[in-house]
């Protein structure tokens, strides 16, 4: 899980490549890369809803969305 984190001016900000790769993101930053978010090769990321995911090339949003407990 990433909580709390910002990836900023990279390629690309958070990648799920794989497999059982698995993502959850709540309260992140992800802007200014080349790509915000990638899902490849049956990874997959999920969010909190509480991210701001914006100016990179391709946001790659939206997120599978799960609930705050």
């Amino acid at each position: 899980m990433l909580q709390a984190n910002a990836s900023e001016f990279n390629n690309t900000g958070v990648l799920a490549s794989g497999s059982g790769a698995i993502v959850t993101l709540g309260n992140s930053v992800i802007q200014g890369n080349a790509n915000g978010v990638v899902q490849t090769g049956g990874g997959s990321v999920s969010s909190f809803k509480n991210n701001a995911i914006s100016n990179n090339g391709v946001d790659g949003t939206p997120l599978t969305g799960i609930s705050l407990n």
